[in-house]
C-alpha cells in the first residue's frame, strides 16, 4: 500500500553523498546543465561534486530532510536553494531578501 504521509526525517553528514547524487540526477538532463558540462560520462561526477557542498552547508544548518532511507528531492531542493539565498545575505541579516541596501 502506498504511505501518503510518509516519515520525514533530518539528514545527517552520513546522508549527503546520496542526497547529492539525487540531486545531480535531477538536473543532469537539463539543456543548461548540458552546455556547462557537456562532457556526458563527467557531467553527473560534477554536479554530484558541486551540489555536495551545498547539501553539507545544508545539513549543518539542519535544513536537508529525507523521507525513510532516500532523499525527497522537493525537500532537498528546498534546502538547496534556502542555502545558497542564505549564504547571499549578509551575516546575521534577518530579512530573508535584499536588504535594506536595496531599497
Amino acid at each position: 500500500m502506498f504511505n501518503l504521509r510518509p516519515a520525514i526525517r533530518t539528514a545527517t553528514a552520513a546522508d549527503a553523498a546520496k542526497v547529492a547524487e539525487l540531486i545531480a540526477t535531477a538536473f543532469a538532463g537539463l539543456r543548461s546543465v548540458t552546455y556547462l558540462v557537456p562532457e556526458r560520462g563527467q557531467r553527473h561526477r560534477v554536479l554530484t561534486g558541486g551540489f555536495l557542498i551545498s547539501v553539507e552547508q545544508g545539513i549543518e544548518q539542519g535544513e536537508v530532510h529525507m523521507i525513510g532511507s532516500g532523499a525527497h528531492w522537493p525537500v532537498a531542493r528546498h534546502a538547496l536553494i534556502h542555502t545558497t539565498s542564505a549564504s547571499l545575505s549578509p551575516r546575521g541579516s534577518q530579512t530573508g531578501g535584499h536588504g535594506s541596501s536595496c531599497g
